[in-house]
């Protein structure tokens, strides 16, 4: 049986949530996704002004090209996404829509602007590869101390840092989920070069999978994970890291369709959402 007290505290955290939504949970969700998870750039590009380039030894392999850019593949090679990275980077090469799009360009401008354009086109993903790319994201953020985790939610981070992070968690992916990474990054891709239509997550839906969040832990810990949405960039590291891991690990073991809610409000820049 619901007390009295309890009815005023489920109605005043309705109405706070509604405010916070509308004010700056969309901001601080549009924010987290826009940091971008699919670590193709150019920053694995090394420059040789004599004209050649070699493979530096993180790469585990010892060849000279003659180009003055060389794109340096960041996972050990006895991993499982070394070999997928490799694979999706001569796709992207021999990718003819995407030649077509950008025209005659430098290889690292090239890259860069597939990562962006892999940003963009994760809206127009279905919801399924959504939640099985936030599974992927969710191991990540987790072998992040809290504060460096903060610092990155916050901003704080560059993305060359974080990815130095990143990539021997992506190292310890098995199989299955490096090919599944890259797959995720593929079909973004795609859908953005056939602009397919964006699947646009509606404020309504967006609410109902943060309550559902909130609704799936305790009062206390349920006030303070709205408070630090609320407050996301101001809050200590610690904070802001355990209101982005509660948002990731929460929202990723929802029922559907909230799981999916919570997965596009997260991964999808600001096509993915209806605007305010």
């Amino acid at each position: 049986m619901i007390r009295g007290y309890e009815i005023i505290e489920i109605t005043k955290m309705n109405k706070y949530f509604n405010f916070l939504c509308i004010s700056t949970l969309f901001a601080t969700s549009i924010f987290i996704c826009s940091r971008g998870f699919h670590f193709i750039s150019n920053n694995n590009i090394e420059n040789n002004m004599t004209g050649t380039a070699k493979v530096n030894k993180t790469a585990a392999v010892d060849i000279t090209v003659n180009d003055a850019t060389v794109w340096l593949n960041p996972f050990s090679k006895s991993s499982p996404i070394y070999h997928e990275a490799e694979l999706f980077h001569l796709w992207l090469l021999d990718n003819k829509k995407l030649a077509n799009e950008l025209g005659a360009i430098a290889p690292g401008d090239k890259l860069r602007l597939s990562g962006q354009m892999i940003n963009k086109g994760m809206a127009r993903l279905p919801t399924v590869l959504l939640e099985q790319r936030l599974v992927s994201v969710n191991k990540i953020l987790a072998s992040l101390d809290p504060h460096m985790c903060g610092k990155y939610i916050k901003g704080e981070m560059p993305d060359s840092e974080f990815q130095s992070y990143a990539y021997p968690v992506m190292e310890s992916f098995d199989s299955t989920e490096a090919k599944a990474w890259f797959f995720v990054n593929k079909s973004a891709l795609e859908a953005e070069l056939e602009k397919s239509a964006p699947i646009v997550l509606s404020t309504e839906e967006m609410l109902q999978g943060i309550k559902k969040i909130a609704q799936s832990i305790d009062q206390p810990q349920s006030r303070e994970f709205v408070s630090g949405l609320s407050n996301l960039n101001t809050e200590s590291d610690e904070v802001a890291c355990a209101t982005a891991r509660t948002l990731y690990v929460k929202g990723s073991s929802l029922p559907e369709p909230y799981r999916g809610y919570i997965a596009r409000l997260l991964l999808t820049m600001d096509n993915g959402h209806q605007k305010i």
